[in-house]
């Protein structure tokens, strides 16, 4: 991890149930080989105190914290240094990035005031669930209230989870509420939120209404993915931070082993049907575009298939969203296909297969890009905390290359290698080697069953 010294720069009817489905997915990681251990050599009561570790330590425990990650042993004692430094934490998909800003703020919080003291901004709706979860199982012995932002009305709390759109519709609206003693602002996924021109504004009206608090509050910027671009308007907003950022090799996801496959949309239909047919693990699809998310769902929907979709834009409904994404969680179906809604923090370990139904692009001026960021979240769903996992990457033939383009240029921006397969049971093959007491031999069929 390289350091530099960067200036200028509805409350849930099922909110009860939730972490039960978390704490069945961490320990899931335990029936998967570990191919990178991402645990510090420090123990917790090497970066917080004897006190504050009996505090949270019915939480570390359900969640599994047995050691501190590498990311939390760096970042918590930093965060919480005196005096008060902002800083920039650059750390692979899956390394405890969540746990790293949850402990300090669980402990920024002074129980005895009842005013908010930390707020917590993240991309999504399903990301912002995520954090409360952890948040309400490591403060489980504290009394702290943790509420997240969401529907008519804003509850009173110490720790306050939302999204930038949400604050700019509620707290910067009309429903404005008393931030004087927020201590710390802590951003998740911070390249999606400083990437998008709505957020900066919203966000330099929060920072120019907190520059009057006294002190000022701590800045804390968290995510895998941080480009040139980002950094600036990062930069434009929190003028000065510490940064440690990582090389773009050390981002590379070891456990996770990635495969592409040539192929038209007809044979990306069939194999997706094959795969079906013959593994009903849990998998995640992602597609660039919702339509392309609507016609997989209803190709698959159509012969049968368990699977369902998650898409943003306002088009679902918080409670169906609520509903599919805790379905998922509890495998009551095999596959969630999604849009990059879904690419970036959401934590479901059970998750073993990521397929690109496309490669992620963005575009620039009218011409599409690799989309590098998105690429890496995406297939960071699976092997989580130096696991092992499987991506493949559907690259459609064109008659001037440009897909096949865009795939090598991942490769080359990573520094690592993306495997070709022939068929859909030469990637089964390869699942079959990685996770053998899934698949039984059947004589009749000559093959193996999962």
């Amino acid at each position: 991890m390289e350091a530099s010294k960067s200036n200028q720069g509805s409350a849930l009817e099922e909110e009860s149930k939730e972490p039960n489905q978390l704490i069945k997915g961490m320990r899931s990681l335990q029936f998967k080989k570990i191919v990178q251990d991402l645990h510090s050599k420090r123990s917790w009561k090497e970066i917080i105190s004897n006190d504050e570790e009996q505090k949270i330590k019915d939480g570390l425990h359900t969640l599994s914290y047995t050691k501190p990650s590498i990311i939390q042993a760096a970042a918590i004692p930093k965060i919480r240094a005196s005096p008060n430094e902002n800083f920039l934490f650059q750390s692979g998909n899956g390394s405890g990035k969540t746990g790293a800003f949850c402990v300090p703020a669980i402990f920024a919080v002074d129980p005895s005031s009842n005013d908010y003291q930390v707020l917590i901004l993240a991309n999504s709706r399903e990301l912002i669930r995520q954090i409360k979860q952890v948040l309400d199982l490591l403060s489980k012995n504290t009394g702290i209230k943790i509420e997240i932002g969401e529907g008519a009305e804003i509850k009173q709390c110490q720790i306050l989870v939302t999204t930038p759109n949400y604050f700019a519709n509620k707290v910067t609206g009309r429903q404005s509420i008393n931030l004087r003693s927020i201590k710390l602002v802590v951003f998740d996924e911070a390249d999606e939120i400083f990437k998008h021109t709505s957020n900066l504004d919203i966000l330099q009206v929060l920072v120019n209404y907190l520059k009057s608090n006294s002190p000022i509050p701590q800045y804390v910027l968290f995510s895998a993915t941080f480009n040139d671009d980002i950094i600036e308007n990062i930069k434009s907003i929190v003028t000065e931070f510490n940064s440690f950022k990582l090389k773009k090799e050390a981002l590379v996801l070891k456990g996770v082993c990635q495969y592409y496959l040539v192929a038209d949309k007809k044979k990306k239909r069939e194999f997706l049907q094959k795969y079906f047919d013959m593994c009903k693990q849990c998998a995640m699809i992602f597609t660039n575009q919702k339509k392309t998310a609507t016609y997989i769902q209803d190709a698959l929907k159509e012969l049968g298939n368990s699977t369902e979709m998650l898409i943003g834009g306002g088009t679902m409904s918080f409670q169906e969203r609520d509903r599919i994404i805790d379905g998922f969680r509890k495998q009551s179906f095999h596959a969630l296909i999604s849009t990059n809604v879904l690419a970036r923090g959401i934590d479901v370990p059970e998750v073993d297969i990521v397929i690109n139904f496309d490669i992620p692009v963005t575009s620039n001026e009218g011409y599409y890009e690799p989309d590098y960021a998105n690429y890496q979240h995406r297939i960071g769903r699976t092997g989580r905390f130096g696991t092992d996992g499987l991506a493949l990457t559907f690259v459609e033939n064109d008659n001037d290359g440009v897909n096949m383009g865009h795939l090598k240029s991942i490769e080359t921006h990573y520094g690592t290698e993306i495997k070709e397969v022939k068929s859909i049971e030469e990637f089964l093959e390869i699942y079959r080697a990685m996770r053998p007491y899934l698949f039984v031999y059947n004589d009749s069929k000559q093959g193996f069953d999962i």
